[in-house]
């Protein structure tokens, strides 16, 4: 076989390994119901306020808000979680208005507020995202924990996952020897379309 065939050979083979060990969304669903995981989603569906950094977080005026898509579609994943038996032990967001009431939707109570898991107009790294990384590498002992977070503030600590969320989906984490590692990303509708083959 000539170099060139080979090396064709090489990079198709290498592309579907690479591919057949990407985790699957059933895969986070699976890991989500079994317990011991960290769900971070990005808040749900927001209405089109053109806000600026950086924002004032006791004034929910100056931010974005959920529309009521954004309303619907938390809800509809509180259920499906509760339907799923995916136990949250702890809810966390970050101390926007729209992230806030995506976890109040989604668990039904209000969420504990951690400023790391929102970039106020400041850098995504230095000392917050090395708290974000420290709390994702936190073992969860049984149950899920839950954040809401943004989009930019979680591309900055999980790998992998750029383009590939939006408003309303679930990054799901596991926390292990001393870090923490994608399993998979579950589209928000997936977790109702999951409950058809849930056992």
């Amino acid at each position: 076989m000539s170099a060139p065939a080979l090396l064709l050979l090489f990079v198709a083979t290498s592309h579907r390994c690479a591919h057949a060990q990407e985790p699957s969304t059933a895969d986070a669903i699976s890991a989500a119901r079994a317990g011991g995981v960290v769900l971070v989603f990005r808040h749900a569906i927001t209405d089109d306020f053109r806000e600026r950094e950086p924002v004032d977080y006791a004034d929910p005026s100056t931010q974005r808000k959920l529309d009521e898509r954004g309303e619907t579609q938390s809800r509809a994943i509180g259920r499906a979680l509760d339907r799923l038996g995916v136990q949250v032990v702890d809810v966390v967001a970050s101390p926007m208005h729209r992230a806030r009431t995506t976890a109040r939707l989604i668990t039904g109570r209000d969420p504990g507020i951690e400023p790391m898991w929102h970039t106020n107009g400041g850098s995504y790294g230095g000392r917050p995202r090395e708290a974000r990384r420290a709390f994702l590498s936190r073992p969860v002992e049984a149950g899920t924990v839950l954040v809401v977070s943004h989009i930019g503030t979680m591309e900055s600590v999980l790998d992998g996952i750029r383009g590939r969320v939006g408003e309303g989906d679930c990054v799901v984490v596991r926390p292990g020897d001393g870090g923490y590692r994608v399993v998979g990303i579950v589209p928000w509708e997936a977790w109702g379309t999951h409950l058809d083959g849930a056992t």
